[in-house]
């Protein structure tokens, strides 16, 4: 069994290769999703009963399988105050469920969740997308960035949260790390404007009362009809059907996502 501590991920995914592979990753598994081959749970989270809220104590856990990839998984992490703590991913082959690894799961996680944005961005976006709006400047932004850029050839993103110093560091970074022109906004509206693909870092942030959903007059997460993204890479439904179209997409973290990504870590290490 293999332990891989987060500067071991970190190394294992240097090159500018890795969100490219990250996106291939999660859109692969999502078909397997929309298959129905995979199967997981939702996240279950532990509080102790003298100590309520899970914003103190609490610790949180999301299984899944998936025998294609031949792996199965749990994510486990803790959280106090509302900050999460320590996170890993316990890793199972799925041939014997033998443990293969152990995978600290911080700058890994932050990748899970932006690929799929990348994945919205390849089958929904238009092909000749260049500007992309960012609400947020966290490390999911970051990601979000990397990931959309991977399959899109933005050359300006135009980036606001309510934290200056958050959004130049953001800048700072993704002009070394893309090459391309990153404009601090003043405000989220500024930020969206003329953006050919808009994204936020935080779900709170697409509803009506979010700085998202206020730049666009509207609750971002229930706009039209719901269509499943596995579905619309293999074929199945069709996405996108005019230029013209606005598409919306939203993800919620599944464990299925967190196999696909610790078993392409564990190849890579």
């Amino acid at each position: 069994m293999l332990f891989l501590s987060e500067q071991d991920v970190k190394s294992a995914l240097l090159g500018g290769d890795a969100y490219c592979e990250a996106v291939d990753v999660i859109e692969r598994v999502l078909v397997q999703q929309s298959a129905g081959t995979t199967h997981h749970l939702k996240r279950t989270t532990m509080t102790h009963p003298n100590h309520p809220g899970h914003l103190w104590h609490n610790i949180r856990i999301l299984p899944g399988m998936a025998p294609e990839l031949g792996a199965a998984a749990v994510r486990v992490y803790s959280g106090y105050r509302g900050t999460n703590r320590s996170e890993i991913i316990c890793l199972f082959e799925w041939e014997d469920m033998r443990m293969s690894a152990i995978i600290s799961d911080v700058f890994l996680h932050a990748i899970r969740t932006s690929a799929p944005y990348g994945v919205a961005a390849k089958y929904l976006a238009r092909a000749d997308a260049n500007t992309l709006g960012i609400i947020g400047s966290g490390r999911y932004a970051c990601g979000m960035a990397q990931a959309i850029c991977a399959v899109r050839p933005i050359q300006t993103i135009q980036v606001y949260s309510r934290n200056p110093a958050n959004v130049q560091e953001f800048c700072t970074d993704m002009r070394a790390t893309l090459g391309i022109d990153v404009v601090p906004c003043s405000s989220a509206r500024d930020a969206v404007r003329n953006a050919d693909i808009a994204v936020t870092d935080s779900r709170s942030q697409a509803r009506s009362r979010g700085e998202f959903g206020r730049a666009y007059g509207a609750d971002a997460s229930a706009m039209g009809g719901v269509l499943e993204i596995g579905e619309i890479v293999s074929g199945t439904l069709r996405g996108r059907s005019a230029e013209d179209q606005i598409t919306v997409s939203a993800f919620s973290g599944l464990a299925v996502q967190d196999i696909a990504m610790a078993a392409a870590i564990l190849k890579r290490s």
